[in-house]
């Protein structure tokens, strides 16, 4: 039997199922996370983990091959080229463009030689080519005539000022490194159009130790 001052007083049951309620949706909240739950968490927070830090990735050193074309010192980054050798003189072929002194044979493989300054847009004068800088690209396979290899440098993203393509002279010129050294691009300069010859570019001559 209820005491006479329940009763009297009588007791709001509807209340007291919406107080349980309201408890039970709090220890639901705050409980174990259902798997979709802890899955979407987890998968967030491998997301913002995977993320490189910004001053990781401007901290990361590029290491670039530095030599002068004419007056102008420039760069390649070193895993675009197959190694820096002295120039002997070409073999001259009839028919190229001035832009090619001819042609070099190096570790059984044949290099039309190039002089990046005409092709470049650089000034002319110096001292004459005396090294050649192999490279051996999916756009083609050429030497590149030099007055001086300078070394070796390395340089970081915040380091590279970037060219404007609207104002760059060549595709190739990707940005403009300490000291005013021209940081080029392999690739971009192997595709120029003027390298094409009689519908072929030259570069496609080069041969793994076959005649051409």
């Amino acid at each position: 039997m209820l005491a006479d001052s329940d009763a009297g007083a009588g007791t709001d049951w509807q209340a007291v199922h919406e107080r349980m309620q309201q408890l039970r949706e709090r220890l639901e909240a705050s409980g174990t996370p259902t798997p979709q739950r802890v899955e979407a968490v987890l998968s967030q927070r491998a997301a913002v983990l995977a993320r490189p830090r910004a001053e990781q990735v401007a901290a990361v050193k590029h290491t670039v091959v530095r030599f002068r074309c004419g007056r102008q010192s420039c760069a390649l980054p070193t895993r675009q080229m197959v190694e820096a050798t002295e120039l002997l003189r070409p073999a001259m072929l009839p028919g190229l463009p001035h832009i090619y002194l001819g042609v070099i044979y190096h570790r059984g493989r044949i290099y039309p030689v190039i002089d990046p300054v005409p092709v470049l847009g650089l000034e002319a004068g110096g001292d004459p080519p005396t090294h050649a800088i192999l490279i051996a690209l999916k756009e083609g396979t050429a030497a590149l005539a030099v007055a001086a290899i300078e070394g070796l440098m390395s340089y970081t993203a915040t380091e590279l000022e970037p060219v404007d393509l609207a104002e760059a002279r060549h595709m190739a010129m990707q940005g403009m490194l300490p000291d005013s050294v021209l940081l080029l691009d392999a690739g971009r300069l192997l595709s120029d159009v003027r390298l094409v010859v009689n519908d072929l570019p030259v570069p496609a001559y080069a041969t793994d130790g076959e005649n051409p």
